[in-house]
This record gives C-alpha cells, sequence and structure tokens, in this order.
C-alpha cells in the first residue's frame, strides 16, 4: 500500500490523500474558477476520483498528493509532485488551493515544503511547474517563488527552477 510521508510547515499539515478524501477533493476539482486552468476543463465527481485513486494513483511510486489542512483543521487544499522514474533528476509540482486562502501565503509554504521533500528524500535538482497561459496568478505566484519561464507547449507555460 503507498503511503505519504506528513510534511510539516509553520501553519500547515501536508498528509497524504486517501479515499475518504473524494468528496473534498472532487468539490475542490468541481470549481470552476480551479478547473477552467485544467488540460481537460470539467467537474470531476468522487466516483471518478475513487476509480483513478484505487486503479492509478495508488500504483503510482513516482507521484505523491497531500492535502494541506490549517491549524485549525479545514483542509485548504491539494499539493503534489511528480516525477518520471525513480532517481529523476526532475520534478513537478501542482498546486490546488480553495479560493477563500488565495493570498495568504499558504501556497508558498506548502510548495516551498514539497520542493524541500524533492530536494531531500528525492534527491531531486530542478523542479518544475506547468501553468496555464490566462492563469496569470499562478504565473506571478510560481515567478514570485523563483520559477522562471522555460517554455510553452500550446495553453500551457512550462516554469522551472533549482531544487
Amino acid at each position: 500500500m503507498k503511503s505519504a510521508p506528513v510534511l510539516k510547515t509553520e501553519r500547515l499539515l501536508l498528509r497524504g490523500i486517501e479515499e475518504d478524501d473524494a468528496e473534498y477533493i472532487a468539490e475542490l476539482r468541481s470549481n470552476p474558477e480551479i478547473y477552467r486552468y485544467f488540460l481537460k476543463p470539467r467537474k470531476l465527481t468522487a466516483a471518478e476520483h475513487l476509480e483513478w485513486y484505487r486503479n492509478s494513483y495508488r500504483k503510482d511510486h513516482h507521484r505523491i498528493d497531500w492535502i494541506a489542512v490549517n491549524s485549525k483543521g479545514i483542509s485548504i487544499g491539494i499539493f503534489g509532485v511528480k516525477r518520471e522514474r525513480s532517481g529523476a533528476k526532475e520534478a513537478e509540482v501542482s498546486y490546488m488551493l480553495s479560493p477563500s486562502y488565495y493570498k495568504k501565503g499558504y501556497a508558498r509554504e506548502a510548495v516551498e515544503r514539497m520542493i524541500e521533500f524533492c530536494r531531500t528524500e528525492w534527491r531531486v535538482v530542478d523542479i518544475i511547474a506547468d501553468v496555464h497561459v490566462e492563469n496569470t496568478d499562478s504565473q506571478h505566484f510560481a515567478e514570485k517563488i523563483g520559477f522562471r519561464k522555460h517554455s510553452q507547449k500550446g495553453n500551457f507555460i512550462h516554469y522551472k527552477r533549482k531544487a
């Protein structure tokens, strides 16, 4: 069984996603303010998430997703890292924060902690993030925490920084 390490920041606890998180994940992923920037923009059902979780995620040992929980015990977002294979020197970060928690520094805390995990545990050298061309807030966020535009493919800008 796949398990994710618990990561802590000053204000957050990042715990691995579980089957019981299906409703929360589907709710967040079904927010049009969030999914409009996805490769395939659409709502997600809890059943679809569970199918992916059981049939793909638990078997993928090169990907970890966490639920970020604040000091009040409230789930505020989903954060993840993935790499192509064990030993890869590059990993990709992803982040989805509940809109009510935007611009409070939570995303920065979580992403910086994941980057630290990638550097120390996976021995990654480079971190990437793919951001939709219309998601200017996420572009500014990526640049604010040290990512630089590397390339563009279709509707996504490929950002890169050192771990």
